[in-house]
């Protein structure tokens, strides 16, 4: 930690004083008078107290006297600084801004640049700490440990990074920026990496991009399986859109028969009535089914995780009947409105 960080220098606390400060005994040396050796430890203790005096500012002060708490503090700052400022982006001025508005820059040093140069110093950290994690990772043996790895590419500004995850840890294999996306690039840097870890792919998921695809089959000699975000998202734009462009349609008609009846007064017709009746019916029916589709949609998520919601262990066979069964009653809702399934992503479901 930085010296800017560190608290200015104070007396000593009231708990460190009523450790180590002791008044003569009763029946001492010097009975009814105080030993002159007392009188550093006397004015300490007096000390001590002013200076908890003037740091009581706020009625939450004292709370901050014990070591435990002012080590808490630190891990509080800490936390900010690594979730919002390095994983977030987030400056330290509004950091900094947010520690006065809890009456903590009394207690800690929490000026913009001190936050900044402590941001430095943790990004430092973190850095040191993944080398040092694969140094003791790397490959010592002649022995491969099979992984699930994911695969894709991400853009930022006008670079292209090519980004590999072991699935079972989360941790990052690959984020290196590349020329492009092509087979061979992928292959180049996932396969040097994978050499220096040690680690054998038997899985590799992926967008299905055919790039992705050959790398898995052709290139590391494995399977290539499809990420579930992308099937969810090719439905939603299927059945979500679909029902979106419906009720809206809907909601218009019902708008436009409500404005009918007012318009009609005292004289409302009956067919009017029965008009209004029967648009809100399909209404309320098409509110009920688009509530179906997405209790469906997130029943996927669910299906394909290994364990089911008691614990117990899904097996494959299960696994596929669930998928399904639900493949199923989404192609059912789509003919019942005349949504076609135009890519066909029930039947890759099923």
């Amino acid at each position: 930690m930085g010296e800017e960080f560190l608290p200015r220098e104070r007396p000593p606390t009231a708990e460190w004083a009523q450790t180590y400060f002791r008044l003569p005994e009763e029946g001492g040396p010097l009975p009814g008078r105080y030993d002159l050796t007392y009188t550093p430890y006397l004015w300490g203790i007096f000390a001590a107290k002013q200076a908890m005096e003037r740091r009581r500012v706020y009625s939450e002060s004292l709370l901050w006297e014990t070591e435990t708490a002012r080590a808490w503090l630190c891990r509080m700052v800490f936390a900010v600084i690594f979730e919002f400022g390095l994983k977030e982006g987030v400056g330290t001025e509004r950091m900094s801004s947010f520690f006065h508005r809890i009456h903590l820059d009394r207690e800690i040093g929490v000026s913009p640049s001190a936050l900044l140069r402590l941001m430095n110093r943790m990004k430092e950290g973190v850095a040191e700490y993944g080398r040092l994690q694969e140094t003791g990772q790397e490959r010592t043996t002649g022995e491969l440990k099979d992984i699930i790895a994911g695969a894709d590419e991400t853009f930022y500004a006008n670079l292209i990074l090519l980004v590999v995850m072991e699935l079972g840890s989360g941790y990052l294999l690959l984020e290196e920026e590349a020329p492009d996306r092509s087979f061979e690039t992928w292959h180049g840097k996932l396969d040097k990496r994978l050499e220096q870890m040690g680690f054998r792919v038997r899985h590799l998921v992926s967008d299905r991009a055919k790039a992705l695809i050959k790398l898995a089959v052709d290139g590391l000699g494995c399977r290539s399986g499809a990420d579930l975000f992308h099937a969810q998202q090719e439905i939603t734009r299927w059945l979500g859109i679909g029902f979106r462009g419906k009720l809206g349609k809907i909601q218009k008609a019902v708008l436009r028969v409500q404005t009918e009846l007012q318009a009609q007064g005292t004289h409302v017709l009956n067919t009017t009535r029965q008009t209004l009746a029967l648009v809100k019916a399909e209404q309320n029916r098409l509110e009920k089914s688009k509530e179906e589709y997405l209790d469906l949609l997130r029943g996927i998520s669910k299906v394909l995780h290994p364990f089911c919601l008691t614990g117990t262990k899904q097996d494959t066979p299960q696994v596929v009947r669930e998928v399904k069964a639900r493949a199923q009653m989404l192609a059912a809702l789509g003919q019942e409105y005349s949504l076609p399934d135009k890519k066909g992503w029930c039947l890759t479901l099923t």
